[in-house]
This record gives structure tokens, sequence and C-alpha cells, in this order.
């Protein structure tokens, strides 16, 4: 951040803005809310604190629709919520652009560090990188928030596959096609087919977690039609059969206690 620029008021408010955006990336989300300036972004990090917290305390669909709120809090707000001034994530232009000026570290090659750098410095960037070290690193966060949200949905529901489609799409987004064709191939080996799901990756519908609740009985009843359909004609000539065979055990059962009154 360039201290030069605006008012001193002006570069106050900046400090304090990326002070508060790297408690939260550190989850102390209490002590991040007084530096935020806009009561909005405030709302913003008691939200996101408190979808986190109902994430641990919950299981199944209600872990899942917690895990969702979450990711989507992160994917939309995460630059202004946790997004680090310099690399990776360039708050400070937007994340319009990234700067020339990094090299990558030689003690960690997954962090970069500003050119000129001093060891004290050096220390100082390895202490506060994010998790991931990558550009946009907030959609990382979401992306594994997310892939939570799936593993505790019903694999066979519309939930389940619109997440993995909204995961996907944000990888897509992210520039990692490696990703998302993983998160494509888990669809198409665990997921359902979802008639409104017509560009996995690309268009998504939002999640019905409603819905998910009954797929369990959706799925029985789908699987009882499909077997019927399936054996329909066997059954319909069988029926001639049956009702003959069940006459014929009734006269049989009728004759024997014949025989034994007599």
């Amino acid at each position: 951040m360039d201290s030069k620029q605006g008012t001193a008021g002006d570069r106050r408010n900046a400090f304090r803005a990326l002070l508060a955006r790297r408690l939260v990336r550190s989850a102390r989300f209490d002590e991040a809310l007084p530096y935020f300036a806009d009561p909005d972004m405030r709302n913003l990090v008691i939200d996101l604190r408190n979808e986190l917290g109902a994430i641990a305390d919950s299981s199944g669909i209600v872990k899942a629709q917690h895990a969702w709120q979450a990711a989507k809090l992160l994917r939309d707000q995460g630059m202004d919520l946790t997004g680090t001034e310099e690399w990776p994530d360039f708050h400070e232009s937007g994340g319009l652009f990234a700067s020339p000026d990094y090299t990558w570290d030689s003690d960690d090659p997954s962090i970069k560090l500003p050119q000129g750098a001093t060891p004290q410095e050096a220390e100082r960037v390895r202490q506060s990188a994010p998790d991931p070290d990558k550009r946009f690193h907030y959609r990382y966060v979401a992306f594994r928030l997310m892939t939570r949200a799936a593993d505790s949905l019903p694999a066979k529901s519309q939930a389940y596959a619109a997440i993995l489609c909204q995961s996907a799409r944000l990888m897509f987004r992210t520039h990692e096609d490696n990703t998302a064709d993983k998160t494509w191939r888990r669809y198409i080996h665990t997921g359902a087919y979802i008639p409104t799901l017509h560009a996995f990756g690309r268009n998504c519908p939002d999640p019905d977690f409603a819905g998910a609740h009954h797929t369990p009985a959706r799925l029985f009843h789908i699987s009882l039609h499909n077997w019927i359909h399936r054996w329909k004609y066997t059954l319909l000539a069988a029926g001639p059969f049956a009702g003959a065979m069940f006459l014929l055990q009734r006269w049989a059962a009728h004759t024997k206690s014949r025989r034994t009154i007599i």
C-alpha cells in the first residue's frame, strides 16, 4: 500500500482495513470488527463468523447449508473481507492486476516475496501468507467450503449437483481447469441427472436444500417406478398365471381340510 496517497484520514482507514482483513484471515472475527469502518462490512464479518461456527455444530443437510452460505460470502465478498493488500490478491488495485515485482521465496517455493525484501520482511510475509498463497486465495477457501457442503448432501440430490456445478464454475473463473474437471468427474460418477443443469461449471442452478431432505424417498419411488416399467410386460403376462396358482392353492387347502374332518 502506498502510504503517500490520500489524506491522513484515508491512509489511517486503509491501514485499519488492511489489519481487519488480516484478522479475518486468521479467523479472529471479533477482533477485526472495530477496524472495519463500513457497518455493512462488519455485518458481513458477523455473518461469516456465524456460518463458519455453525458448520462445526451441525451435520447433514443443515451443515451443507451453512458451508454453502459461508462459501458464497467468500466467493462474492472475499476481496474486501480477507484480500491481501499486495501479493497474492492485490486489494490495493481491486485485484485488477498483479505486480511483477515479486519473486518466489527460495526457502518456501509456494510463497512470493517482494523483490529486495530484507530477511525480516521475508519472515513477516511467510508468517502472514494466506492459505493457499495463490491469486484470489479466498476463492480456493470458498471452493473447499463448497466441497464440504457437497460431502454432507445426498449424492443423488439436486443440491449436491448444483453445488458441485457452482464449485467447478468458481475454479474455471480462477483458471484452475484441472480442479474443475475433477469436480465434473465426481459429479458424473456419483451424482444424478438434473434437467436444469445444462452446462456444468458454466450455467449452474441454486441448490435446493429443501428438496434434499426428500431425496431418499424420491429415489425409492423412482427406483420402484423404473423396476415396474422394466418388468411390466412380464408382470402382465404373469397376472393370470399368478391368479390361477392362488386359486389352486386355496382349492388344495380346502380339499385337505375336508379329508381331515372326515
